[in-house]
């Protein structure tokens, strides 16, 4: 084999192991769920191949907020983003609202047993722009959820 051919095949060679490797880890399908910081609808943004869907899913703190306060205007917040390729799995990671480490079911329970003074200092705190607030209503429930009866 002549050198001019050898070098031929090895950067053919190299270019399919680039293009490879590239498809191996392009992402094929997403998903992100949100949650709506007050009344705690999910909302699911998937995507696979580019064919992009969505739904809404609620649960029984969606329907007891519904049942005490007026219409609002959704406020999402990311709960996680996952993604899958090839041969890959990633998960999506940042600054999340603090209400998302709260299970509805958690929210269910305080709503259903606090003040309506702490219910209403509940909902102002976790719309603050300043985390420090969103954090201090986090905490009542959670105080709530860990208290010793």
């Amino acid at each position: 084999m002549n050198r001019h051919r050898t070098l031929k095949l090895l950067g053919l060679a190299s270019a399919i192991v680039v293009v490879l490797c590239f498809a191996a880890t392009a992402t094929v399908s997403a998903r992100t769920t949100y949650t709506c910081i007050l009344c705690r609808t999910e909302h699911v943004d998937r995507s696979v191949l580019g064919y992009h869907t969505e739904s809404f899913h609620e649960n029984p703190f969606t329907e007891w907020h519904q049942a005490h306060f007026t219409n609002h205007t959704h406020t999402w917040c990311r709960l996680t983003t996952l993604g899958s390729g090839i041969l890959v799995k990633s998960h999506a990671c940042g600054p999340r609202h603090p209400v998302a480490d709260l299970l509805p079911e958690w929210e269910m329970d305080y709503a259903t047993h606090a003040s309506d003074a702490d219910l209403k200092a509940f909902f102002e705190e976790i719309v603050s722009s300043d985390k420090a607030i969103q954090e201090h209503g986090v905490k009542q429930v959670t105080s709530w959820i860990t208290r010793t009866p």
